[in-house]
Formats: structure tokens, sequence, C-alpha cells
């Protein structure tokens, strides 16, 4: 499938000694879709290392960090990429979903408040029955490329 495709492709350039913070995240993000979340973990961190403005690659760690339930860190690492791009509403939606993790309701609502300002089509990811989903994953669908 892509995932898998994307990783091995990604994986080769790294190892050509090419391993930019765009090439680890797109790795990172193929490994969470394969449900590899520790290899993807690992690559968002490195990623980060790499270039500490990506703030895509802040949310990649963090969304890992939210499916390991490392709550704290997702947070932290949730709000660094809104301090390099305060208008990435993937980052506020993923903080949101750690907030209502925590039964933090009032921070989340704020979170998915200011993500849906930012990306009114959100809307129907975030408004479905039954509240939150914690299994709601960022994509590379989801993230800004421009950095």
């Amino acid at each position: 499938g892509k995932p898998e495709q994307a990783a091995i492709a990604a994986s080769a350039l790294i190892a050509e000694g090419k391993p930019t913070s765009l090439l680890l995240r797109i790795r990172g993000f193929s490994r969470l879709a394969l449900n590899l979340i520790d290899d993807a973990l690992a690559d968002f961190t490195k990623a980060t290392e790499v270039n500490p403005g990506d703030a895509a690659a802040w949310a990649g760690q963090a969304e890992a960090e939210k499916i390991l339930r490392r709550y704290g860190d997702a947070v932290q690492h949730f709000t660094r990429a809104l301090d390099i791009d305060g208008s990435f509403a993937g980052a506020y939606l993923g903080r949101a979903n750690v907030h209502a993790a925590r039964t933090d309701t009032g921070a989340a609502e704020q979170d998915r408040a200011a993500a849906l300002r930012i990306d009114p089509d959100l809307t129907p990811d975030v408004d479905k029955p039954g509240g939150w989903r914690l299994d709601n994953r960022l994509t590379l669908a989801d993230l800004p490329f421009s950095s």
C-alpha cells in the first residue's frame, strides 16, 4: 500500500545520507499509518533535532505521544508546533484531543474552537456523535508543507 511505499522511499533517501526533516516526517507519518508508533516517534524526534522549526514534525511527535498515552509530552509538543505555526489547525485539534483524554473539557473546547476558526472545514471531522475520538490521527494530508 501507499504508506509502505512512502516509508520505503523515504528510508532509501535517508540511507543515502539525506535525513531531512521532511523525509523523516514523511516516514514518520507513514509509520503511524502502519501502526509502527515507536518507530514513528523516533523519526519525528530526529526530525525536530534536524530542524527545530518544523512545526509538522513537532505535531507528528505529539501525535505519536498521544497514541502512546504520553499526554504531558503530547501537549508540550503540540504547543511547540503552535508556537512555530499559530495557524496549524491540525495541531490545535490534536491538542484538543489530548486535553479531552485528560478530561480537561475547557481546554479541549478552546483548542477545538481555535481549530475551527482557522479551518471551518474541520467541522465534519470533529462534530461526530460520541464526542472526542482519540483514534483520530493526523495524517500527511493534514500538514502544512511550507517548512
